[in-house]
């Protein structure tokens, strides 16, 4: 639950919504808020795994630094580990024709006749306006066959000329061919309670419409679509899959405690089982994660959390058709540690760690 400094009352779990109505006023929050916003706007998703990996990073680290570890070495670790972990990620795994109208200026009725019927002599059969039409305009239209209708939104139109390939108008012209849009059907209908008029066309563009019992319901479903579309948006630019519930951060962690190197890149393994943890604390099932990192010692790779309606099992999460985006756990990593390290470099930030 967050109240934001307008008094706007937020129910949600998505990190991304949290930090953007948070008031952050300490530098090093700052940088993890900004982390978080990048892998926002890069990927569209994992957001809460940058804020869980960067904080367990830095808890590490100050464990590390009251033992006596020097600076240096830490940020040496860390850089090693995440140079490890990317290097070590890609083997683990219809109106048919559209104007604006707008009417402000006066014209005779023989003038405003031969307008109208200039624009339906090119095809034209739907016209919609941001501004109010006259009565005679209406008139006109009726005769010869125009359906008007009108917009409150610029947004709005925008987005109808966007789906239709319209050029908008700034006046009562009439378009060339190439200005001209065009969809399948343009018909009234009742969604609900709420009367609508309907664009359809086949094409690339699409309105999603989503109905809820509160604001904060359908804050989480718009967010989810959002997901949805956003991991689509990732699959174009590369399409490769990794086994998700958490398996690739415990073989991560697994593969760096094999290297036996105890100090920073120890607790970088750490870090990565803390974010696994958290799935299975969530999940009910707590205290099962060093369960889970035997089977990748005895080399199942695939093994991890599967949810299955509201509860949680361990199992191979790729026979279960659970997977992750490549590019999104690429840009967690990188964003987390990255993050941590520059935190690590800032003097008055490094003396708190101390404490």
């Amino acid at each position: 639950m967050v109240i934001n400094y307008l008094e706007k009352l937020f129910v949600t779990s998505d990190a991304s919504t949290i930090v953007k109505e948070l008031d952050v006023q300490h530098p090093a929050c700052k940088l993890v808020v900004m982390a978080i916003q990048h892998q926002e706007r890069e990927c569209g998703d994992g957001t809460t795994q940058v804020l869980l990996l960067c904080v367990n990073l830095l808890e590490n680290a100050a464990k590390l630094l009251k033992s006596g570890l020097p600076l240096k070495d830490v940020i040496s670790g860390f850089q090693n580990a995440l140079d490890f972990c990317l290097k070590t990620l890609p083997g683990v795994f219809t109106v048919k024709y559209f104007l604006e109208l707008v009417v402000d200026s006066p014209v005779d009725l023989k003038d405003k006749n031969s307008q109208v019927k200039a624009i339906a002599e090119t095809g034209c059969n739907v016209v919609v306006s941001i501004g109010k039409v006259g009565d005679m305009y209406r008139h006109f239209a009726n005769k010869h066959g125009l359906v008007l209708i009108r917009f409150t939104s610029k947004f709005d139109l925008r987005r109808l000329c966007l789906l239709t390939g319209a050029t908008p108008l700034p006046r009562l012209v009439v378009p060339d061919q190439g200005e001209l849009g065009r969809c399948d059907s343009v018909h009234f209908e009742e969604i609900g309670s709420t009367h609508v008029v309907l664009f359809k066309q086949t094409s690339l563009v699409s309105t999603v419409i989503l109905r809820g019992s509160s604001d904060h319901i359908m804050l989480d479903v718009e967010k989810a679509v959002d997901d949805g579309i956003n991991a689509f948006k990732s699959l174009t630019r590369d399409n490769r899959l990794l086994p998700g519930g958490g398996a690739v951060e415990l073989e991560l962690a697994n593969r760096l405690n094999v290297l036996s190197c105890p100090g920073a890149l120890e607790q970088c393994s750490l870090a990565m089982l803390g974010v696994v943890r958290q799935i299975g604390d969530n999940g009910g099932l707590k205290g099962t994660v060093n369960a889970l990192l035997g089977e990748h010692v005895k080399g199942s790779v695939n093994a991890g959390y599967i949810a299955e309606g509201d509860s949680l099992r361990m199992g191979d999460v790729v026979e279960a058709g659970l997977f992750d985006l490549y590019n999104t756990k690429h840009w967690v990593i990188k964003n987390a540690f990255n993050t941590a390290i520059t935190i690590l470099r800032i003097d008055e930030v490094r003396g708190v760690l101390y404490l």
